[in-house]
C-alpha cells in the first residue's frame, strides 16, 4: 500500500478520490502493523520479566498454549482499539489515543527489562555459589532471550523514532515534512528485514535449522 501510494503521488498530475482512500488504507495498515509490533514486544517484555524473575516457576506454569492464548487475545484487542481510532474518534481524541498508547509502548518495556534486569542480579547475590547446574542453564538460557530481545525492541524503537517524530516538523517544515516522510516511513520496515538476520547470528538451532533446510 505504501508503494501504492506513493506511484499515486508520483503519476497522478492532480489529486483525486482514489489517492484518499488508498492513503487512508495505508494509514490505518500501518498503525495496525505498527501497534500489533508494540503489543507483541509488550507481551515479551512481561514474560522475560516473568521468566527471569522466577524462573522455576515459569518452567512449571508457562505453556506454549498460554503464551499463543495471549498474544491473540492482545492483538485482537489492538485490532478493535484500531478500528475505534480509524473510524469512530475525531482528530484530536486519536492523537491523544495514538501518543498515550506511544508513551505506554514504550515506557512498559523498557521498566520490564530493567526490571529483569534486577532479578538477574538478584539471584545472583541470594544463591551466589549454591547455583545448582539447573538453575545456571535456565538463568543463562533466559539471560541470552532477554538480551536478544533487548536488541530486537532496541531496534523496533530506533527505526519507528523517526516517523513518530514527522509530525514536530510537519506544520513548521512542511517543504522538510514531505521530504522525510517517504524515507521515514521506509525505516519503519528495516526491523523485518533485519529480525531474522539478528535470530539467525544469536541462535544456534535457528542457523542448524536453516543449515539444514539449505542441505537437504
Amino acid at each position: 500500500m505504501f508503494v501504492v501510494w506513493r506511484l499515486f503521488l508520483q503519476r497522478a498530475q492532480q489529486s483525486c478520490l482514489h489517492q484518499v482512500m488508498v492513503f487512508d488504507v495505508y494509514y490505518t495498515l500501518q498503525v495496525l502493523t505498527v501497534g500489533l509490533s508494540f503489543v507483541n514486544v509488550l507481551v515479551i517484555s512481561f514474560d522475560r520479566h516473568y521468566a527471569l524473575a522466577r524462573p522455576l516457576e515459569y518452567i512449571t506454569r508457562a505453556t506454549k498454549t498460554g503464551a499463543v492464548k495471549v498474544t491473540i487475545f492482545a492483538n485482537i484487542i489492538w485490532l478493535f482499539l484500531t478500528i475505534v481510532l480509524q473510524f469512530t474518534l475525531p482528530p484530536l481524541p486519536g492523537f491523544i489515543f495514538v501518543t498515550s498508547f506511544g508513551v505506554l509502548f514504550l515506557i512498559v518495556p523498557s521498566v520490564n527489562y530493567v526490571r529483569a534486569l534486577l532479578a538477574i542480579r538478584h539471584h545472583n547475590a541470594q544463591l551466589g555459589d549454591e547455583v545448582t547446574l539447573q538453575m545456571s542453564i535456565i538463568l543463562q538460557r533466559e539471560k541470552r532471550v532477554a538480551l536478544d530481545m533487548c536488541i530486537v525492541t532496541g531496534l523496533l524503537f530506533a527505526s519507528l523514532s523517526p516517523a513518530l517524530s514527522m509530525s514536530t516538523v510537519q506544520k513548521r517544515y512542511p517543504r522538510l515534512h514531505s521530504i522525510l516522510l517517504p524515507w521515514s516511513l521506509t525505516m519503519s520496515f528495516i526491523p523485518s528485514a533485519a529480525n531474522p538476520l539478528i535470530y539467525v547470528l544469536r541462535n544456534k538451532k535457528i542457523r542448524n535449522a536453516f543449515k539444514s533446510i539449505i542441505n537437504m
